[in-house]
């Protein structure tokens, strides 16, 4: 779903929030074939 009227519907998306409900780390894959940086999300996890 890269091409047409679909184009860009389809991501992978991470949020990370925390104990209190607070976003504190967001990416979106714009490529459905490309992985998110899990280590930055594991770095956001141990930084709260």
């Amino acid at each position: 779903m890269t091409d047409g009227q679909m184009k860009s519907l389809l991501s992978r998306a991470v949020v990370v929030i925390d104990e209190h409900g607070k976003v504190i780390y967001t990416e979106q894959v714009k490529e459905l074939s490309h992985e998110p940086n899990y280590a930055a999300e594991i770095v956001a996890l141990k930084i709260t």
